[in-house]
């Protein structure tokens, strides 16, 4: 009976070049985007199902609401009232703000 062969080590490619300090910048950027992003929108809880748990979505709860209601009015001068529950669309003006709020925060 033959014995296995041994398995050979893993070499490193020695053609792999470091990433540049613009693509570090721009992966790390759309890495918090898109975290941030998944947190404050329906999509966090969709994600983690929990039985007879309903998990918010982060943007409408506090500080997050106050932030998106203070960046409606003062930013964009938004003077009605933003509806943020109960709709069932992902298009509302207070979606739009939170992707605003989301995309200047990291």
């Amino acid at each position: 009976m033959d014995s296995p062969a041994p398995i050979a080590p893993l070499q490193q490619d020695s053609k792999t070049t470091p990433w540049s300090l613009r693509h570090r910048v721009a992966f790390r950027f759309c890495l918090m985007y898109l975290g941030l992003y998944c947190a404050a929108t329906q999509i966090l809880a969709g994600i983690l199902l929990f039985p007879k748990v309903d998990i918010p979505e982060l943007a409408t709860v506090w500080p997050m609401r106050q932030i998106i209601f203070w960046t409606a009015a003062h930013v964009f001068r938004i003077r009605h009232e933003l509806v943020y529950t109960g709709s069932g669309s992902g298009d509302k003006v207070f979606d739009w703000v939170t992707v605003i709020c989301v995309l200047v925060s990291p």
